[in-house]
């Protein structure tokens, strides 16, 4: 909140407003404070980048706004290298859990889990997708991937679950809660956490 009410000074706007307005999203709360891929969507980045654009534009340096972009555009390719930790999807089916921007909506418009399944692509994966609402919107952007039924459906059989665990470092770490199968494997992955990533037999 510093930095936006560093911004609001600088236009006479009162930020304890700006701050009780920001109040009023329930999300602003501990369900709102898990690590994941980042925020997406057509309002929340493009709101950002406008607020530091102001900064700058009062001659003010909104360094922390512009880190906040910066670390979100990142989080998708986080995701991706904390697999590579652990596999090489190369060959192997992956599931993708969540396509849209949110829960609950088909908007896929900047969804993080557009550069989760081009990352996935590059590797060489058979991608597969799954979401209740999302699927067809996605579809319009990769034809080329399956789409399944059911998040059981996708990842064909119980996931091994694999865990990040949050608040214990800045950088997101994996802890291995099962042993991870010798055999070729399903590996599924969320496109809402950094580093929750599933595996199960073929």
């Amino acid at each position: 909140m510093n930095d936006i009410g560093n911004v609001c000074k600088e236009y006479g706007v009162d930020a304890y407003e700006v701050a009780d307005a920001v109040g009023l999203d329930h999300r602003i709360q501990r369900a709102f404070l898990d690590s994941g891929v980042g925020f997406g969507g057509s309002c929340f980045p493009k709101d950002v980048a406008a607020l530091a654009a102001a900064g700058r534009a009062a001659d003010y340096d909104p360094s922390l706004l512009d880190a906040v972009l910066e670390v979100n555009d990142k989080q998708p390719r986080r995701l991706l290298e904390l697999l590579d930790d652990h596999t090489d999807v190369t060959g192997e089916r992956v599931a993708v859990l969540g396509l849209a921007f949110k829960p609950g909506t088909d908007d896929v418009r900047n969804s993080r889990a557009i550069p989760v399944v081009e990352g996935l692509q590059d590797r060489g994966a058979d991608v597969v997708g799954y979401d209740p609402v999302a699927a067809d919107e996605m579809r319009e952007r990769f034809p080329d991937i399956e789409y399944a039924d059911s998040a059981a459906g996708a990842s064909k059989t119980q996931p091994r679950r694999w865990s990040s665990p949050t608040g214990t470092s800045s950088r997101p770490s994996i802890r291995r809660s099962t042993e991870w199968p010798t055999q070729s494997s399903s590996t599924a992955v969320t496109s809402s956490s950094v580093g929750r990533v599933s595996s199960t037999k073929g």
